[in-house]
């Protein structure tokens, strides 16, 4: 396994301690067919706000998610 399989494995271990139900982040240009392959999934933004940060990204980005609980809201 690589570095990167390591980090999403401790990021993904960290929030099921914590109990949160999805793991969220934001694709630069061409990485979400890497996030993808790691089981995360583009995703609509649920606010105004979020639409606003996600749209100071330079270049294109992609809101990603992973469903850590089958069925859970994808709202924090």
């Amino acid at each position: 396994r690589g570095i990167a399989d390591q980090l999403i494995a401790a990021a993904h271990a960290f929030a099921s301690r914590h109990s949160l139900s999805f793991i969220a982040l934001v694709a630069l240009e061409n990485a979400g067919a890497f996030w993808e392959r790691h089981a995360f999934a583009t995703t609509e933004v649920a606010s105004a706000p979020q639409a606003v940060h996600l749209a100071s990204y330079p270049g294109t980005c992609h809101y990603m998610t992973r469903r850590l609980v089958p069925g859970a809201s994808l709202v924090a």
